[in-house]
């Protein structure tokens, strides 16, 4: 299953791993159980070995690694296996916010809806990480330009319903960038991320979402950010394209 469909309208993909949007929930009466398992198989395992056994512990426990699997690597294949067999999937929607949670004896995965700030939840991120911006307008949008004048950058996306949007960045103090555009344009960012910097300046990210391991992005430390009407910015501005 690439995608599923979500209350919102919208498809969550499932393709993507690790994906910043999916988590795996253990329940709290599974935890003594898994650890007892965990140290039954590995002890198993570690007398097979010292034995000369462990095909015959392979048979018994159903475990196939590669011949020149070390022991660490079976040990740890066993420990994600039993992990992974009570564990049940959750799936959030990058658009609403809902997280949907597969439910043993449902064929269907229940919703659920946050009721306070939820992008980045599901998301592993450094100490240095302060958060998504919460403005609608910077959710999945796609850049199109980037343009610098002095101390100013004016980053200009199309969202969802294909308008403008205009992120004027002040008091700029260094702009980095990977941009491949393509026939169709720029890279798909859906968040704008806010990260720590020396006062009084922060660093915003724009990620290639599709490929946030190697893609595209954008990273500018600056004082601040507003966002604009494109055509009053065209007016004012008159800078050099960088992208």
């Amino acid at each position: 299953m690439g995608q599923m469909g979500c209350t919102c309208g919208n498809r969550i993909g499932l393709v993507v791993y690790p994906s910043p949007h999916t988590a795996h929930v253990i329940a709290e009466q599974d935890l003594q159980g898994i650890n007892a398992r965990v140290a039954h198989l590995v002890s198993a395992y570690l007398d097979a070995a010292a034995n000369d056994t462990k095909d015959q512990f392979y048979e018994e426990y159903h475990r196939f690694p590669r011949p020149d699997a070390t022991h660490g690597e079976i040990i740890a294949g066993i420990v994600d296996t039993l992990i992974f067999d009570v564990t049940r999937p959750a799936y959030q929607c990058i658009y609403c916010g809902r997280i949907w949670f597969e439910s043993r004896g449902s064929e269907l995965p229940l919703p659920f809806k946050p009721e306070r700030e939820w992008r980045g939840l599901l998301e592993t991120q450094p100490e240095d990480f302060l958060g998504y911006e919460p403005q609608p307008a910077l959710h999945d949008c796609k850049l199109q330009s980037v343009e610098q004048h002095e101390d100013r950058v004016d980053v200009t996306f199309t969202d969802g319903s294909d308008q403008h949007v205009l992120v004027r960045f002040h008091g700029v103090k260094s702009l980095e960038q990977k941009i491949s555009h393509d026939d169709k344009g720029g890279f798909y960012a859906h968040f704008l991320g806010r990260w720590k910097s020396t006062p009084p300046f922060h660093r915003y990210l724009f990620e290639d979402y599709y490929d946030r391991a190697d893609g595209d992005y954008l990273a500018i430390v600056a004082e601040g950010y507003t966002l604009l009407d494109n055509l009053t910015a065209n007016a004012e501005s008159n800078n050099e394209m960088v992208a």
